[in-house]
């Protein structure tokens, strides 16, 4: 009969209904009362859960922003060394030439 009906909810046989500590009326099977308009209280698992799901995203920005940093660091390294073979070499223009090649077979590579 009920059913089909949103919101509705059954008395279950067997159920009482009893008085908690505040002397709000409440059921023995963990439910509040209707009356009572108070939700079940979240169990500890929900919580832990909830928890290690927030830590576990803050890790995960962390980790990402490091390896951000870590690409920054890693492309400042090179371009220093890049300046230190460079400066004041005989080979110079040897240098950039092969550079240069090396990029372009990067570029070739990436069009593969």
């Amino acid at each position: 009969m009920t059913e089909g009906k949103v919101g509705v909810t059954e008395r279950k046989a067997g159920v009482t209904e009893r008085k908690d500590r505040d002397g709000k009326k409440s059921r023995n099977d963990g439910r509040k009362s209707q009356s009572d308009g108070k939700k079940r209280p979240r169990r500890k698992e929900d919580r832990k859960a909830g928890i290690m799901d927030r830590r576990a995203k803050v890790v995960d920005r962390n980790v990402k922003m490091m390896d951000i940093v870590a690409k920054i660091v890693d492309r400042n390294a090179k371009m220093m060394d890049r300046a230190i073979e460079v400066k004041d070499s005989p080979f110079k223009s040897y240098i950039h030439w092969i550079s240069n090649k090396k990029r372009h077979l990067r570029y070739d590579l990436g069009c593969l």
